[in-house]
């Protein structure tokens, strides 16, 4: 799919095939910025549930055991699907894990990346549908630090 710039280091995907081969979303125009919209609209209250970023301790080093018992050690590099505002990618990227979140919500991403600006951590960020990602050969789009 092709992708334009849509602000400081994301990439939106355009719809149109790219020089990477992806094909564009045959759902229709709409439904993908329905469902953009809606999670743009939520990213601002998005944390406040707990179960959607655990605040405990406890939670948080379950959360980090485990994907340390299914990853390979880091540096390794992580993409992190439908990343929202980035518990995921935050944790792993504290753990030192190179990081890509990918996210149909540029009001997520800007979520995410302003945590990881406040943390100090390094998180490259696409704005794309996880139905249709760039390839991996595409470069990352853009650096949260």
């Amino acid at each position: 799919m092709g992708h334009s710039e849509t602000g400081p280091g994301t990439r939106q995907p355009t719809g149109e095939p790219g020089q990477d081969g992806a094909q564009p979303d045959r759902r229709g125009p709409g439904l993908a910025a329905e469902i953009r919209g809606f999670w743009d609209h939520d990213a601002s209250i998005y944390d406040n549930s707990p179960s959607h970023y655990p605040r405990r301790p406890q939670e948080q080093a379950a959360w980090a055991a485990t994907l340390r018992r299914l990853l390979p050690g880091p540096p390794a590099t992580v993409l992190d699907v439908g990343a929202g505002t980035g518990f995921l990618s935050l944790l792993l990227a504290g753990q030192g894990y190179q990081v890509t979140a990918l996210d149909l919500s540029p009001g997520m991403l800007g979520r995410l990346q302003a945590k990881a600006a406040d943390r100090g951590l390094h998180i490259d960020t696409v704005e794309a549908d996880a139905l249709n990602p760039p390839l991996a050969s595409s470069p990352p789009s853009s650096n949260a630090t």
